[in-house]
């Protein structure tokens, strides 16, 4: 076969060709690895970077649905005032990647933690929508989804390949990622966390009716 591609040629060498089949065969497997090892080492930053102020709101994390399932479609790191973790439904803070065929995207801000319909009576509560109006229009998404509030994007790559390529393999490009999303996420809950503190005890007086 002949190849203008370096790496190509490079990896059909035969003496190249056998590890890189192994690579190839345990693709899925590599990839969730280092998903994994990203997704820890943002938990580690933000809860480095947690501002004095919210401490004394005992944040818990978690993700979702597991930490050993980072390389789903669908994977959350939720951050919750200690207030209203063991509450069945509630408004939290997250980050959150979503992988499709063509993409690769990583966003932040406050999601439900149970899927609610947008015509949810719970989005109608004045507290909500007070929460709503207060965010800033210009970096956070108000409208449209059924599980955010608010919803602003961090990484947009066209795979999850040219993300980990891009930013967990370049240092330089890892530490900026991580500042930048310290940076918005904790502006996001100190500007936020009475409102939606007051928020969920809405939310709570409702299920209890």
């Amino acid at each position: 076969m002949q190849t203008h591609d370096p790496i190509l040629r490079f990896i059909l060498q035969k003496e190249n060709l056998p590890a890189a089949l192994d690579i190839l065969k345990r693709a899925n497997e590599i990839r969730h690895a280092a998903l994994q090892t990203f997704w820890d080492s943002i938990l580690s930053h933000l809860k480095n970077t947690t501002p004095p102020r919210i401490k004394k709101f005992n944040m818990q994390s978690e993700f979702w649905p597991s930490r050993e399932q980072s390389g789903n479609q669908d994977y959350e790191l939720y951050f919750c005032d200690a207030r209203f973790a063991n509450q069945g439904q509630h408004l939290n803070y997250c980050v959150r990647h979503w992988i499709n065929e063509s993409s690769y995207a990583i966003d932040y801000g406050i999601m439900w933690n149970m899927e609610v319909a947008s015509a949810s009576r719970l989005w109608k509560l004045p507290q909500v929508e007070k929460l709503r109006q207060s965010l800033n229009g210009e970096i956070f998404k108000t409208k449209g989804s059924a599980w955010w509030v608010g919803e602003a994007g961090l990484v947009q790559e066209d795979s999850v390949e040219d993300f980990l390529k891009k930013h967990t393999a370049n240092s330089g490009q890892m530490k900026q990622l991580k500042q930048q999303l310290s940076q918005g996420f904790w502006q996001l809950v100190g500007d936020t966390i009475d409102l939606v503190a007051d928020a969920n005890h809405a939310i709570q007086r409702k299920h209890q009716r």
